[in-house]
């Protein structure tokens, strides 16, 4: 029986390294990450499907799901002649939001409004240079390290911020930051509470009471960790909600039904922010 995928990994500060190398074709296999992760294609293209939404992922592009999102790949063509080659890196949380909260300290806060807020993303695909090459090179040096990493650590350190910096200036912030926040965060109690209760009613005002911190505050603390009001958060909640009881085709819920169950009081408020994000209208999605 021929084995699927060969995996090596390969330890950095911050994170790890997997190469994998896949030398049949399939069909159908679902795959997720717990951790914040990069992955890059070295070798050939994967069809990745989220949802209803299928892309090609190919040679020196990358990829940045969101965590904990189930995506299905398809390989047409593989052998151990011509394997498919691909590398992924999974980046310690703590390390991003240590390395956030740092460059927010010294740095202009207006590059937190480069990603504008009405979007919502579930992944991230590029083929910019800068990304693409700081990716390569990290996975360059240490696949051909030869020494040991104890002696470069400090250089494996630098590369890991470079690269995250780049992460956090790209729309794939969302990913990377979304709802993953530490414990001692003062929002922490404040996510925890949204992600529960986004389809009821929620007063700014009790959010800051949760915060222990007046609501001007709150916003401002909100923007640096997240790019977004609480308010644009919230409604992003419930439109990924109403949006993934749509692409389940619940035939017996109408449009009107989603809209409530999902925390919109007015049906034209609904249809109006979800046409903003999603550039269709929830009746397109059903269909």
């Amino acid at each position: 029986m021929n084995k699927i995928e060969e995996k090596t990994v390969f330890s950095i500060p911050y994170g790890e390294i997997s190469l994998y190398e896949t030398n049949v074709p399939f069909k159908g296999m679902n795959f997720n990450f717990d951790h914040p992760s990069v992955s890059m294609m070295l070798q050939g293209e994967k069809k990745v499907q989220w949802n209803d939404e299928v892309f090609d992922f190919g040679t020196r592009k990358i990829l940045i799901p969101e965590k904990q999102q189930l995506l299905t790949v398809d390989i047409d063509e593989a052998s151990h002649e011509q394997p498919i080659k691909c590398a992924i890196l999974t980046i310690d949380e703590q390390f991003v939001h240590s390395f956030y909260d740092e460059i927010t300290s010294i740095q202009n806060k207006d590059w937190l409004d480069v990603i504008g807020e009405k979007e919502i993303l579930n992944y991230f695909v590029s083929e910019e240079g800068l990304l693409i090459n700081s990716f390569f090179n990290l996975l360059n040096d240490r696949t051909t390290l030869k020494e040991k990493m104890n002696h470069l650590d400090y250089i494996f350190q630098l590369k890991m911020k470079e690269l995250t910096y780049l992460i956090l200036q790209s729309k794939a912030r969302k990913l990377i930051l979304k709802q993953a926040i530490a414990q001692n965060n003062p929002l922490y109690e404040v996510i925890n509470y949204i992600n529960t209760q986004f389809k009821e009613k929620i007063k700014i005002s009790d959010l800051a009471k949760i915060a222990c911190m007046s609501e001007s505050s709150l916003f401002t603390k909100f923007k640096e960790n997240f790019g977004c009001s609480p308010n644009h958060y919230i409604i992003q909640k419930r439109l990924e909600y109403a949006h993934n009881l749509l692409t389940k085709k619940i035939k017996h819920l109408t449009i009107s039904e989603i809209s409530y169950m999902s925390g919109f009081n007015n049906v034209e408020h609904f249809n109006r922010k979800f046409k903003e994000v999603y550039n269709t209208n929830p009746k397109q999605i059903r269909a």
